[in-house]
């Protein structure tokens, strides 16, 4: 499973943020840029990991054993040290500006942090038309998921910010599947 940001290179660069992240060749995270809140402290989780997200002022990473663990802003809740899925595992993460979601083998999309316009539910989220969601993508204040059928689902619902999901995916899933 891939993280939209894996998807289209458009997506690790939705928010202004002032560090990033990365995952060596032997499943390490590096980080560079700003580390005021901690967001880029190097080799500080003993783990190994299949993804990072950046986020506004924290960093998250889906580990092997399917937990996410986070450093960084945890203010707001968005930046737990070990996160575990409410029902399956979690298959992939994204850290938003201040909050996290993450999509998990139970077809759900799980939040934590900031809520103020509706992009970080606090209960799971599952899609619309029934299907699994396969993805996750968060913004400063919006969260979006891919789901089975390709459809993307925003919180809070934002037309434009939909429809770029879907060109980007979409162009995207086509390159790679040809």
């Amino acid at each position: 499973m891939r993280s939209l940001s894996q998807l289209h290179p458009f997506f690790s660069n939705l928010l202004s943020i002032p560090n990033r992240c990365a995952l060596t060749s032997k499943q390490n995270i590096e980080c560079w840029g700003d580390n005021d809140d901690g967001q880029s402290r190097v080799g500080s989780t003993p783990a190994a990991f299949v993804s990072v997200s950046s986020g506004g002022f924290h960093t998250c990473g889906l580990a092997t054993s399917n937990d996410i663990m986070c450093i960084g802003d945890n203010e707001e809740g968005q930046a737990p040290e070990s996160w575990t899925a409410t029902s399956g595992i979690f298959e992939s993460v994204s850290a938003g500006y201040f909050h996290t979601c993450a999509a998990s083998s139970s077809g759900a999309v799980e939040c934590l942090g900031w809520n103020d316009a509706g992009q970080a539910p606090t209960s799971p989220v599952t899609s619309s038309d029934g299907s699994d969601f396969i993805s996750v993508g968060c913004g400063r204040k919006h969260s979006c998921a891919v789901n089975a059928n390709g459809g993307v689902e925003c919180k809070p619902y934002q037309t434009n910010l939909r429809h770029l999901c879907i060109q980007l995916y979409a162009s995207t899933y086509i390159e790679r599947r040809s």
